[in-house]
Order: C-alpha cells, then structure tokens, then sequence
C-alpha cells in the first residue's frame, strides 16, 4: 500500500453551522459522510482515526481523539493528529462525497517526489493558486508551522504553511470536481445517484 507511513485522519470536529445539523453523519446515497470518508480512507491508508469527535454507533471500529485545541477550525485537528500520531498524517474532511480513490492515490504518489524541506502535499488549481489545504498530507515538521500560525491567531491552512514548504500537485482538467464539499442544505440537491456511484469508495 502506497500510504505505509501515513495515517488517515478525518477531520469531523466542524459544528456545521451553514447546514444546520451535523454534517458527518448526513447520509448520502445510504451512507453517511463520514463512514464514506473512512471507507475511503482505508483503501488508501492502513490506520484511520476520526478527529474532534466519537464516532459512537456510526463508525465504531475507527478510534478517534478529542481537539486538544478546540474552536479552531481544521487547524486543531490536525495539530492535534500530528502530536499524538507523531507521523505523516493524510488530513480529509468528512464533507467530501465525490472524493475518489485514484485521486488520494495519486497526492499519496507524489508525495515520494517532495522536496526535503516541503512539510505538505497538496492540490494545486493552476487557474485560480486555490490549494485544497483540507485534503492534504501534512508532515511531522508541519506542526512548528501551524503552533507558529495559531500562536498568531491565524487559523487558515493555506496561509499557515509557505508556498516554499509546500508540494504541489497540479489538479488535472475536470479534477476540480471532486472537491465539492457540502456546506449548506442545498449542496445536497446538487448530488445525484450517478455522480455518488462514479465516486464510490474503490471507484
């Protein structure tokens, strides 16, 4: 498995405000998004750890760990996971239902071609310099980074680590797509049979 090294942490301490209940356990197609995340998450990464919240019934063969840093937003999670774990950890948020598995396999690839001091692999939307920060892997070294940025009161992940500490990976024409998270109830209108079984776990 390409993600020996890795875990796979999916981040689900969001209160969901703009959607109006929690989103992790909104079922999509009959499968809730955060056990589609961990599904996901397993055929790419041998340990998965759900971060900010027990996953109780929902997911409960997957450990999980509280924020150390709450209120945070993603920024506590993944600080959390980097110190607990205290390696490489593949950060994923669970409102992501067309994420596929080709497209982590391939962040993951890429990963092995990282400069030494790069501390994050991520997508890069060449058009616009969007990174998708969330979706992500971040590096033990990551975490001065982010204890520096949080210190700070500057709790945005693409700011948080340097554009010279980065790795970037171009998304490919039409990859943007898959990064459609679920934000408000109408997000939910926006999916369909068609486009949740062509981005099915193992798709």
């Amino acid at each position: 498995m390409p993600g020996d090294d890795l875990a796979a942490v999916i981040l689900a301490g969001g209160e969901s405000t703009r959607l109006g209940r929690d989103k992790a356990l909104i079922a999509v197609g009959g499968v809730t998004l955060l056990a589609r995340t961990a599904a996901l998450a397993a055929r790419v990464c041998r340990e998965v750890y759900v971060s900010g919240r027990d996953p109780g019934n929902c997911l409960p063969q997957v450990a999980w760990f509280a924020d150390a840093t709450p209120r945070i937003g993603p920024m506590g999670g993944i600080m959390t996971a980097l110190t607990v774990l205290a390696r490489p950890v593949l950060a994923l948020p669970c409102d992501l239902p067309l994420l596929t598995e080709p497209v982590l396999a391939r962040l993951i690839s890429r990963r092995d071609r990282r400069a030494k001091d790069a501390v994050m692999t991520v997508y890069l939307h060449p058009e616009t310099g969007y990174i998708e920060s969330l979706a992500a892997i971040y590096e033990p070294a990551a975490l001065g980074y982010l204890r520096g940025a949080a210190a700070m009161g500057m709790y945005k992940l693409s700011r948080a680590i340097p554009e010279e500490a980065r790795n970037h990976v171009p998304c490919r024409p039409g990859e943007a797509a898959v990064f459609f998270n679920v934000n408000r109830p109408e997000d939910l209108d926006r999916l369909d049979d068609d486009s949740l079984g062509a981005c099915a776990p193992g798709q």
